[in-house]
């Protein structure tokens, strides 16, 4: 139904709205600790909400949980130390995507600074720092019941225009919904509180592998 690192990315449209906020908790990036249920759904029939993942964050990290009929995965950003990594738990690997996310981004025309630090350069304006991208806000609703700030995005690049809907919570700084002309996804049952440091780390029987790692891995166990 939905490209898994699209979702990613639209996850980790992290945004620092509020010019008031502490020097503190722009360093940490989130200013406050949470969990939430991730849903998503098809524009075509926006009734059929469907569960797809989870999302934590604890002093300043992310984990997000994807769930597909292929199995569970999970992907780690510490946007401090700069590691991102992704989990398969069925086989209890870890391989580090890092340095191909922020080349994805920076393809996407976000700037190296934004996708180094996860947050953008002007608080005031979430897309100051793509060049494929404006914006420009629209209005102030009520998202399962917390207030958003709704903005309005269009996309240019490869030859065509586009535009999508982001939802910004102004207390957590992030997005907490979504929608283009395909589907969107939304955070719901966002729970404020202190969440347990070994949800962002990599278990200590994982292998940690490169992306090189992981296609020669898959080139030796293929069927020949």
């Amino acid at each position: 139904m939905f490209n898994r690192f699209a979702l990613a990315i639209a996850s980790i449209a992290i945004i620092v709205t509020s010019p008031a906020a502490s020097v503190k908790a722009q360093q940490r990036l989130f200013a406050a600790d949470f969990s939430a249920d991730q849903f998503a759904y098809e524009t075509a029939h926006p009734d059929k909400v469907i569960e797809v993942g989870k999302l934590y964050v604890g002093k300043g990290r992310m984990r997000q949980e994807m769930h597909s009929p292929h199995g569970t995965m999970v992907t780690l950003i510490d946007p401090v130390s700069g590691q991102m990594w992704q989990l398969m738990p069925e086989r209890k690997m870890a391989v580090d995507v890092g340095a191909s996310f922020r080349q994805m981004g920076e393809m996407m025309g976000a700037s190296s600074q934004s996708m180094q630090t996860l947050k953008p350069t002007d608080p005031n304006k979430p897309c100051a720092d793509s060049k494929y991208v404006t914006c420009q806000k629209v209005g102030t609703e009520t998202i399962n019941g917390r207030s958003a700030q709704k903005w309005e995005f269009t996309h240019t690049g490869m030859g065509r225009s586009s535009k999508s809907y982001q939802w910004i919570d102004p207390k957590l700084y992030i997005v907490i919904k979504r929608e283009d002309n395909s589907g969107g996804m939304e955070l719901r049952n966002i729970k404020e509180g202190p969440q347990p440091d070994n949800l962002f780390e990599v278990p200590a029987d994982y292998r940690k592998m490169t992306p090189q790692d992981m296609s020669k891995d898959n080139k030796a166990s293929s069927p020949r």
